[in-house]
C-alpha cells in the first residue's frame, strides 16, 4: 500500500497483521488483513480500500487503451509511409523522363535513384471473430429486380394518326458493370434519365448482365447468364465475332426495348398524339475510337441492337439476332453494295462517339464553358473494367460543330473490378504465406472473386475486406493497393501527360491549371481521386484544376443525387446531336495529329499549338 493509505490506517485505529491460511487456499501472494485497535469505523475504511482498488483498475484500463491506441497509430503511420514511398518513386521516375527530353522542372528531385517499391509478402494474424465485410452480404449482393414498363418498347409510339411530332435520341452508355441510358427529347430541348430499378442509390443502372432460357434472352433471370459482355467483345481477336456480337446485341436490345417502353410509360400524356423519330448514339472508349474497324464493329452493334429491339417480334432470340447481326454486316461493308432494308432504323439514325467527347460535350454545352481560354483538359474515368485517361483539346467550327482533338488517350484493364480481383488474389496469398487455413475465409474469398456486373461499391482498402484478422505488410514492401496505384494505375496517367507535352507538343502555358475531371463510379475511391493530387505535386510543371460536373439544368431524373450525375455524364452527352441534327462533334484522332521534333532551348516554335487542333 501507498504510503497514503498507511497514514490513514493509523489514523483510523488499523494495523496490518498477517492472515492465516486456510485449507486449500491456492494464492501465491501474501495477503494481510486489518485488526481495530481502538473501535475505529470499519465501514469508512473498507470505502477507501475499495476506492483505491477501483482507481488501480481504472489505471489498468487507462494503460490498455493508450497502448491500443499507439499500435493504431503506428500501423496508420506505416501504411502512410509505405503511400508517400509508393507516390514519391512515381513522380520521381515521371520526372526523369520529362527531364530526359524535355529539360528539369519547376521542382527538384532527388539526383539519387530510387529503388521501386516491392509487392511484399504479407502476412495473416486472427485478431477476432471473422465476418464479411457488408458491402458483400446478402443484403448488398442481393439481385436488384428491374422495374418492367407496362409498354412493351416494341412500337416507337403511342399514337395511331399523329398531330404532332418529336426527335428523340437514345443515350446508350454501354458499361463493363452498368450500363445507363438518356433520352433527348430534341425538339422540347430536355433530356430524361431512364429508371432501371427502385434500388436505393441504384435507380438508373442497369447491370450489363444478360439470361437466356432456350433461344430466348432476358434481362430478368434464366439458365444461362452471360458476363463482361462488352469486353469480350472489345477483346475478341476476329475481324468479325460471332457470338460476343451476338450476346451484346441480344442485350442492348433488351435496354432499348425497356427506355422506349419506359418513356411511353411515364410521358405517356404528353406524347400521346406525337410521331416519335428515334436516334441512338452508343458510346465507345476512347483508345476503341482510334482503330476504324471497332467503329465499325460498333456502329453495326447500335444498329442490330436497335432494329432488333424495333422489330415486331415479341421475344429476343438467337435467330433474331443472328439475322440483324448478317444484315449488319451487310450494311456496313465499306466499298460494298449497300442494300435496302424496311427498318426503322437506317444507318444514318445510329452513331458512335467516344464516351470521353460525349462527358465533355454534355459539359460544355450545359455549363457555358470558356473553351476559347482553356481549350485543353484531361479526364480519368474510373470504369468497373477499364480506366479511360485522354488528354485533349475542344474547340468549334464554323459550322457550330463542336471539335475533339485527341493529342493523348488511354483504355487499361485498370478499373474497379479488375482492383478488386487483384485484392482477392493478393488476400488469398496472405493466408498461404502465414500457413493459416480458414474454410469460412477461402470460401468467402472464392464466392466474391469473380462478378464484375455488381452495381454496389466495394471496399475502400484491402484491409477492409476480412474483419478479424490483422494485415502485417513487411517493412519496405506495399500492399497490394499501393502497388496496384504505383504500377498499375499511377503510369497510365502520367504516360497520358507525358505523350501529350513531349510528343504533341503541348505547350507548357496551357499545362499551368490544366482542367482535370475525374468521372465514373470509381473516382470515388480514395486510391484512384488522389491522382490529381499526385499531378500537380511531381515535378513536371503541370498543376491539375480539379472540376466537377454538375447536373445540367435541362436533365429531369427524379431521385438522382448531384453528386452521383458523373455516372450518368456520358449517357447524357450521347443523347446529344450537333447542329442541324448531325453528329455530335468532329474527332480527330491522336494518331492524325503529328508528332514534334525533340525540343531544344532555341526550338521556340514547337512550344505552341497548331490553331487546327484546338
Amino acid at each position: 500500500m501507498g504510503k497514503q493509505l498507511r497514514d490513514a490506517f493509523k489514523k483510523a485505529g488499523w494495523e496490518p497483521k498477517p492472515a492465516t491460511a486456510t485449507p486449500g487456499q491456492t494464492d501465491v501472494v501474501p495477503r494481510k488483513t486489518l485488526t481495530l485497535k481502538d473501535g475505529g469505523s470499519k465501514g469508512r475504511l473498507a470505502q477507501r480500500i475499495e476506492e483505491h482498488r477501483r482507481s488501480q483498475r481504472g489505471n489498468e484500463r487507462d494503460r490498455s487503451k493508450r497502448a491500443s491506441e499507439r499500435d493504431r497509430a503506428q500501423r496508420n503511420r506505416e501504411r502512410r509511409e509505405a503511400r508517400t514511398a509508393a507516390e514519391q518513386h512515381a513522380f520521381e521516375l515521371a520526372n526523369s523522363r520529362i527531364a530526359d527530353a524535355y529539360g528539369p522542372g519547376k521542382r527538384s528531385a532527388s539526383p539519387e535513384a530510387v529503388a521501386p517499391p516491392a509487392l511484399g509478402h504479407a502476412t495473416v494474424t486472427k485478431s477476432g471473430l471473422f465476418e464479411p465485410h457488408p458491402l458483400f452480404g446478402a443484403a448488398a449482393e442481393a439481385t436488384v429486380s428491374r422495374c418492367r414498363p407496362r409498354h412493351g418498347g416494341i412500337s416507337k409510339q403511342l399514337a395511331g394518326t399523329p398531330s404532332d411530332e418529336s426527335d428523340l435520341v437514345l443515350g446508350l452508355d454501354f458499361g463493363t458493370s452498368c450500363t445507363k441510358a438518356v433520352i433527348r427529347d430534341q425538339t422540347a430541348g430536355r433530356a430524361y434519365s431512364v429508371r432501371f430499378t427502385n434500388a436505393f442509390g441504384r435507380e438508373f443502372l442497369l447491370s450489363s448482365r444478360l439470361f437466356r432460357s432456350g433461344s430466348a434472352y432476358s434481362l430478368d433471370g434464366g439458365e444461362i447468364s452471360f458476363r463482361d459482355l462488352k469486353l469480350r467483345l472489345l477483346n475478341a481477336n476476329v475481324a468479325s465475332p460471332v457470338g460476343e456480337f451476338n450476346d451484346a446485341c441480344a442485350f442492348l436490345a433488351l435496354a432499348i426495348r425497356h427506355c422506349r417502353g419506359w418513356l411511353l410509360d411515364e410521358f405517356a400524356s404528353r406524347y400521346r398524339d406525337h410521331r416519335l423519330n428515334w436516334q441512338v448514339n452508343l458510346g465507345l472508349p476512347a483508345r476503341s475510337y482510334e482503330a476504324r474497324e471497332k467503329v465499325r464493329l460498333f456502329r453495326r452493334l447500335a444498329w442490330a441492337a436497335a432494329s432488333c429491339a424495333a422489330s415486331s417480334s415479341p421475344l429476343i432470340d438467337e435467330d433474331l439476332v443472328d439475322q440483324f447481326r448478317v444484315r449488319s454486316r451487310e450494311l456496313f461493308n465499306e466499298g460494298g453494295k449497300v442494300p435496302a432494308f424496311a427498318a426503322e432504323f437506317q444507318p444514318e439514325d445510329v452513331d458512335v462517339v467516344p464516351e470521353i467527347a460525349a462527358q465533355i460535350a454534355g459539359f460544355v454545352e450545359s455549363a457555358k464553358w470558356d473553351w476559347k481560354h482553356r481549350p485543353m483538359m484531361m479526364m480519368v474515368d474510373v470504369g468497373a473494367g477499364t480506366v479511360d485517361s485522354a488528354f485533349f483539346s475542344v474547340g468549334r467550327e464554323r459550322s457550330g460543330q463542336l471539335r475533339f482533338a485527341f493529342f493523348a488517350d488511354e483504355v487499361l484493364q485498370n478499373g474497379v473490378m479488375n482492383l478488386h480481383r487483384e485484392r482477392v488474389a493478393w488476400l488469398g496469398k496472405c493466408f498461404v504465406n502465414s500457413a493459416v487455413v480458414d474454410d469460412p475465409v477461402t470460401k468467402y474469398l472464392d464466392a466474391i472473386a469473380a462478378p464484375t456486373d455488381r452495381t454496389a461499391a466495394i471496399p475502400e482498402s484491402e484491409a477492409d475486406y476480412i474483419r478479424g484478422y490483422r494485415i502485417s505488410i513487411p517493412e519496405g514492401g506495399l500492399g497490394i493497393d499501393d502497388d496496384f496505384y504505383r504500377h498499375r494505375y499511377s503510369p497510365q496517367v502520367f504516360a497520358c501527360i507525358r505523350q501529350a507535352r513531349l510528343e504533341k507538343g503541348v505547350p507548357d502555358s496551357q499545362l499551368s491549371q490544366l482542367p482535370f475531371f475525374m468521372c465514373g463510379g470509381g473516382s470515388r475511391m480514395n486510391l484512384y481521386s488522389r491522382i490529381s493530387g499526385a499531378i500537380t505535386r511531381a515535378a513536371i510543371n503541370v498543376t491539375a484544376d480539379s472540376q466537377s460536373m454538375g447536373r445540367p439544368d435541362d436533365l429531369l431524373a427524379e431521385g438522382l443525387d448531384p453528386k452521383d450525375y458523373d455516372r450518368q455524364s456520358v449517357a447524357y452527352g450521347l443523347s446529344r446531336r450537333g447542329p442541324d441534327g448531325g453528329p455530335l462533334g468532329k474527332y480527330v484522332r491522336s494518331v492524325e495529329i503529328p508528332k514534334v521534333l525533340p525540343r531544344t532551348k532555341l526550338d521556340y516554335e514547337v512550344k505552341f499549338v497548331d490553331k487546327s487542333m484546338m
